[in-house]
């Protein structure tokens, strides 16, 4: 086998107008949205940072 390749980059999808949410996200992004007392954004990088890595992506459009 060769040498194992360890992932240090996550890449985040944050495109997109959210039109199935409406009227939710006329005035708030989806990625902003309250998942308990914290917006989806934020769990998403939290699981990045306790999965050790070091780059987070956000693409947005």
């Amino acid at each position: 086998m060769g040498p194992s390749m360890m992932i240090d980059t996550a890449v985040i999808p944050c495109g997109g107008l959210g039109t199935r949410l409406h009227p939710i996200t006329r005035w708030l992004p989806k990625e902003m949205l309250p998942v308990g007392l914290k917006p989806v954004l934020y769990w998403a990088l939290d699981e990045a940072a306790d999965a050790g890595l070091l780059r987070v992506i956000i693409i947005t459009n």
